[in-house]
């Protein structure tokens, strides 16, 4: 009977044949704050942010709800998504929760977090679903306002 392989991102990429080019892996296994990807069209990011994501929640113990996954179109948010669910637990083998990950285009994201400073134009609900998103925000990114970005520069 073979030992207990140990779980590693090289050992589950090759269980689904995913053979990363230098430039991918190193984004992959960037772990240092927020990372800006910009690529061409199917170019792979899509999938270079899921591994990554895989790779900060199963081999560096960061927590979903610290992580912001944002893109440009619906159809690579709704991937990113159903791509999360299916390699957190399927490949790893573990449960995660990742409910609390926020997982949305840019325009969706900033339209979250405009709505702290509007009164009247959302709902009391909207406001309210968005204070966890703004909070956590908060707690990863600094946010300058008017007055703020002279004095910053």
């Amino acid at each position: 009977m073979r030992g207990a392989q140990v779980l590693t991102i090289d050992w589950l990429w090759q269980g689904v044949n995913f053979n990363p080019t230098d430039r991918k892996r190193e984004a992959i296994q960037h772990t240092e704050g927020p990372l800006y990807l910009p690529a061409g069209l199917a170019s792979g990011k899509t999938r270079v942010l899921l591994w990554r994501t895989l790779n900060l929640i199963a081999f560096h113990e960061v927590s979903p709800d610290a992580i912001y996954l944002l893109t440009f179109t619906e159809k690579a948010d709704r991937q990113l998504k159903d791509g999360l669910l299916g390699l957190a637990s399927n490949v790893t083998g573990r449960p995660y929760d990742i409910s609390q990950m926020y997982v949305g285009t840019v325009h969706s994201f900033c339209r979250c977090c405009d709505t702290r400073l509007s009164y009247s134009s959302y709902s009391t609900y909207a406001h309210a679903a968005s204070q966890g998103t703004e909070a956590r925000f908060r707690q990863h990114f600094d946010a300058y306002g008017d007055d703020s970005e002279q004095s910053s520069v």
